[in-house]
């Protein structure tokens, strides 16, 4: 896949935990881009992407605050750096360091909040235009000297960048297009995304932190499901899983709580092992990467919609002939379900119910047998 790194800086927060910023001394800022072209700035590009939305790192997608005052000043100002038919290294250089005034604006009000080095990158990849911005807290992952260019790059993973947030400049586009609430063009990963500590990287950037999308719970159910039902070696364990995510995603919905992909991922594992299918993890791994990946858009943790939830709760079966209402969890393929579906009987299938006293009673009574 085609890599080209267009612009590229680094500024650095100057925060201590639990001090106040020094106003006249907020930051510690690059005057010139770093060189685009240079291996080590390359090789930390490559494998912060690499990196983004794996194990270990999950995004959480969304899009820009819509309230005009909380959102502050990046997103209008990112609008109009993407607006522009030639990206200079002065307008990007520009764009990074506004941003670097609101995160000061809103680290300065949180105290427990700590800054560090604040990674730029502007590139292409993969068919699409990307912005990430980037928190780099651990000093021994690289060494950036007095002047901030990078000297020496050590493996690095997102663990060891704090908060970072992607914005997919192509999506945003077509965001901005159709005018479609759903479409997420944003991401970020967080260590903190409940209002405390350093929660302030992703306000300071307008990002919204809590998106409910009726999408992400119906995507859940059917990607995961077509993920089992496509693999030969875990198609057979398809309907168990499905019966723990509705009922986790059931849970969570009747809690008010939200829904986490290392909860389902969890329970995908536990259905391998109990199984007693050997590569259990791998399998998981696979899952987790496609749920959090752009394509399928599901966040870290979302809430759950209760309209797409019950359409996976209850089956609705109908012609001019008959209605069947029953629920979801009563329906399998095998006898051990209250309701089985077998393939082999009839034209296309036959359903065999395994009723209750009443409903017999009231069968036999129809059928006076």
């Amino acid at each position: 896949m085609s890599f080209t790194l267009r612009h590229a800086i680094v500024h650095e927060l100057l925060k201590e935990q639990y001090m106040d910023i020094d106003d006249k001394k907020k930051y510690n800022l690059r005057t010139k881009e770093l060189d685009c072209n240079s291996p080590i700035v390359i090789k930390l590009s490559q494998e912060l992407i690499q990196k983004y939305g794996k194990k270990y790192n999950t995004v959480t997608y969304s899009s820009f605050d819509t309230d005009k005052i909380r959102r502050g000043k990046f997103p209008d100002a990112f609008q109009k750096y993407h607006s522009l038919k030639r990206k200079t290294k002065q307008a990007f250089i520009d764009l990074s360091v506004l941003v670097m005034n609101e995160l000061a604006t809103k680290a300065s009000k949180i105290k427990s909040s700590s800054g560090g080095y604040i990674l730029f990158l502007d590139y292409f990849y993969d068919k699409n235009s990307y912005l990430v911005i980037a928190m780099i807290k651990q000093k021994d992952a690289l060494t950036i000297t007095d002047n901030l260019n990078l000297e020496e790059l050590l493996s690095i993973d997102l663990s060891k960048i704090h908060q970072a947030t992607r914005i997919n400049c192509t999506h945003y586009s077509q965001a901005l297009a159709s005018k479609n609430d759903d479409n997420f063009y944003l991401s970020f990963v967080s260590s903190a995304t409940d209002g405390n500590t350093s929660s302030y990287f992703i306000t300071a950037l307008g990002c919204q932190k809590n998106t409910t999308a009726s999408k992400m719970t119906k995507n859940i159910i059917d990607v995961s499901e077509a993920f089992f039902e496509n693999d030969p070696e875990i198609k057979k364990y398809t309907n168990d899983f499905k019966d723990e995510l509705i009922k986790y995603l059931t849970y969570c919905c009747d809690k008010k709580q939200m829904a986490t992909l290392e909860q389902v991922i969890s329970k995908a594992r536990l259905i391998l092992d109990l199984s007693g299918f050997q590569n259990s993890n791998q399998k998981a791994d696979e899952l987790l990467e496609i749920l959090n990946s752009e394509s399928v858009n599901i966040s870290a943790a979302f809430n759950v919609n209760k309209d797409q939830l019950n359409k996976m709760l209850k089956v609705k079966l109908e012609n001019d002939d008959y209605t069947l209402n029953f629920a979801r969890k009563l329906l399998g393929t095998t006898e051990a379900h209250k309701i089985y579906f077998d393939e082999k009987k009839g034209k296309f299938g036959k359903l065999i119910f395994d009723m209750d006293e009443i409903s017999s009673n009231k069968v036999k009574e129809i059928l006076k047998i």
